[in-house]
């Protein structure tokens, strides 16, 4: 039986006032490309249970403080992380992580979370770029 692709977005946003402008992030992925309409407002981001490898629209996102990325096989570049320098809190779970080159994309981290993460490359964790950082935590259950 093919995997069966299921896409979760959670949003949390906090919204006063009207309904807020939205903008498009897409997903891109073996399987094809997914287009989503998210509130410009966005705070926390979700996205997991995919094979999606990478994603285009941080950028547009302005408030993102939260992205959580679980159970994504195929994800490894993480390069996209670039479009959301204003990222407060990151966590993966279930995911594959090349290294953590990632991080020196993030100058606002305060929060690394990585639980049951399959990590290629385990040296040093360079946190030159990220000064606000306060926390770290890789567990791993195997």
């Amino acid at each position: 039986m093919q995997r069966l692709l299921i896409i979760l977005l959670l949003l949390i946003v906090t919204i006063l006032g009207c309904a807020s402008e939205t903008v498009k992030i897409e997903l891109n992925g073996p399987s094809g490309c997914k287009t989503f309409d998210i509130s410009k407002e966005v705070k926390s981001l979700r996205i997991g249970y995919s094979d999606f490898t990478y994603i285009s629209g941080l950028d547009l996102l302005p408030q993102l403080k939260i992205l959580d990325i679980g159970f994504m096989d195929e994800f490894s570049d993480f390069s996209f992380l670039a479009d959301a320098s204003n990222l407060e809190t990151l966590s993966f779970i279930y995911a594959k992580l090349e290294n953590f080159n990632f991080l020196l994309l993030l100058p606002e981290l305060e929060l690394l979370f990585i639980d049951d993460c399959e990590i290629k490359d385990s040296h040093e964790i360079d946190l030159s770029n990220n000064p606000k950082i306060e926390y770290i935590r890789i567990h791993s259950s195997g």
